[in-house]
């Protein structure tokens, strides 16, 4: 009889919708975002200021399972420099959310 618990032979890991990393942080002049998704899927990584407008997408397309590296050098949309602040990272895969704040320092 199986009581569902692992044991140590079969740590229980769960499984990955999506998870999201930020390094350095604080930051300046650049940001990576590390992205981890559990399946192939539709994406989408985006950056919003304190007031919730959007700054800047990093993606928005699908992408394979597993793990993927942005890069967020600190301009928004039309190219110009954001200025020092609290930013928010926010991804989107399969249906969860995962965010993670970035703090720019010029």
């Amino acid at each position: 009889l199986q009581s569902g618990v692992p044991t140590a032979a079969e740590p229980f890991t769960p499984p990955v919708a999506c998870r999201l990393e930020a390094f350095p942080n604080p930051f300046n002049p650049a940001i990576t975002l590390r992205i981890e998704i559990g399946a192939a899927g539709p994406v989408r990584l985006a950056v919003f200021d304190i007031g919730g407008r959007l700054v800047r997408t990093l993606a928005s397309h699908p992408l394979e399972g597993g793990r993927h590296t942005f890069h967020w050098t600190g301009l928004n949309a039309a190219g110009r420099e954001a200025p020092s602040g609290i930013y928010l990272a926010r991804l989107v895969s399969a249906g969860e959310t995962a965010s993670a704040k970035l703090v720019l320092v010029r």
